[in-house]
């Protein structure tokens, strides 16, 4: 059997937009993700199944019980505080229940061994998880700005260099690649047991993994977003359900 493959999803509370759109009822709440992130899976060989963010705890166990990986989705920021930052004009908009329940599944991942793909929002999260902290909102004087928020979802915007003997590498099995990018913050100090597999040549990281697990990767950019224009971004998809399959 393929393997099973949940993928977080974003909370939306906004009722009036998808009453605009002739959908739902005033007061209701949504789960919703990009179908790339479901297409991606899919076309590396997995079963995507959608996971709702929740508070109840019981239900993500059932759900970590059913899976055999986790993807940890791109979404709404990361409350600083916990990260032990306050939080500013410049944070987006953040979600307790998106972040108590990443949280709660990628700390799951961790302790059973797994494996879990994170993207852009999953990155953060994992690197947060693990004590690291963020940039609140990268300082464009220091670094490239990474919020290509008016690009096409697979045009490249710039270049990240790929740490050989990764994960990275393992999948894409080159040391130079372009990516999209539509992140306003990325990682400051890096997590415990965690290492930067890729940077962009303004030194931000652009991929972690942790070792010694079966499987523990995140990726700033989008490749979910390119593989339909350019196989080679599927490569990372293949070596993510390839390593959730049981032996």
């Amino acid at each position: 059997m393929k393997p099973i493959i949940g993928i977080t999803a974003n909370y939306i509370d906004d009722d009036k937009f998808f009453m605009n759109l002739g959908l739902g009822a005033i007061g209701q709440a949504y789960s919703a993700l990009a179908i790339d992130y479901s297409k991606a899976i899919n076309h590396a060989g997995g079963i995507p199944i959608i996971i709702t963010p929740t508070y109840d705890t019981e239900y993500l166990d059932s759900i970590i019980n059913l899976c055999d990986g986790i993807l940890v989705s791109g979404g709404n920021d990361v409350n600083p505080l916990l990260y032990n930052k306050d939080n500013n004009s410049k944070v987006g908009r953040v979600l307790k229940i998106r972040d108590e329940s990443d949280f709660y599944l990628t700390k799951s991942c961790i302790e059973k061994d797994l494996p879990l793909l994170g993207i852009c929002r999953g990155l953060q999260v994992l690197n947060v998880v693990q004590g690291g902290t963020l940039y609140r909102h990268i300082n464009t004087d220091k670094f490239l700005d990474h919020s290509a928020a008016n690009s096409y979802k697979s045009l490249v915007s710039h270049y990240i260099n790929i740490e050989k003997y990764s994960l990275l590498y393992e999948a894409f099995q080159k040391t130079k690649i372009g990516v999209n990018s539509f992140h306003h913050q990325g990682i400051e100090k890096l997590g415990n047991n965690l290492k930067s597999i890729a940077e962009s040549r303004d030194g931000l990281c652009e991929s972690i993994q942790m070792d010694n697990k079966k499987f523990i990767v995140a990726t700033q950019f989008h490749p979910e977003m390119m593989f339909e224009d350019d196989n080679l971004y599927l490569e990372i998809f293949k070596l993510f359900v390839n390593s959730c399959k049981k032996n």
